[in-house]
């Protein structure tokens, strides 16, 4: 009993020291504790918190979207920048939105010295908490507030409908039943 408590305490100090975070210990972990991340995960549940009274989280697996030929137009890996589009060096203002001086890929990330990468609700906060960043979408008039869901929404749907386009028979999911768990 003595060694199972030593060796999980030690477990935990190490993955605190070398930058992991104590929610990533195993295989999934919450997009919000990923938050400020040296850890690349494989598994991750996103929109956890989302407030939506019908549509619950996503399962995402990191890892295969990291790896395999899953960019919009299926011929390569997707980069990080694509989803984690601040890890980048910062446009021209008013969007200056990064630190990094070189675009995030997996070796920047494993540096010693490497910023760690942020979540998506460092600048997309929840509905109803802190203003997120607007967006006039075109053709339409009204800027849209940039929240979590929305941001998530953006970023993976217009990836998955890019897809369906080249390949029709595509398992992206498209609809909100393929992507999200139904609260009951």
């Amino acid at each position: 009993m003595k060694l199972t408590i030593l060796l999980l305490v030690t477990v935990l100090y190490v993955a605190i020291i070398f930058g992991g975070s104590i929610a990533s210990i195993g295989s999934t972990v919450l997009a919000s504790t990923i938050f400020d991340s040296k850890v690349q995960p494989k598994d991750v549940k996103l929109g956890k918190t989302s407030k939506d009274e019908t549509w619950g989280e996503v399962a995402f697996n990191h890892e295969t979207h990291s790896i395999k030929n899953y960019s919009a137009d299926l011929k390569s890996v997707a980069s990080c920048a694509e989803c984690h589009h601040t890890d980048q060096p910062s446009p021209p203002a008013p969007l200056k939105t990064s630190e990094r001086k070189v675009v995030l890929t997996t070796e920047v990330l494993a540096a010693a010295d490497a910023a760690p990468v942020k979540s998506c609700s460092t600048c997309h906060f929840q509905e109803g908490t802190k203003p997120s960043p607007s967006v006039t979408r075109a053709g339409e008039e009204e800027a849209v507030e940039l929240t979590n869901e929305e941001a998530y929404h953006v970023n993976c749907i217009v990836c998955h409908e890019s897809v369906k386009k080249i390949k029709p028979n595509t398992t992206a999911p498209t609809t909100c039943a393929t992507c999200h768990v139904k609260k009951a």
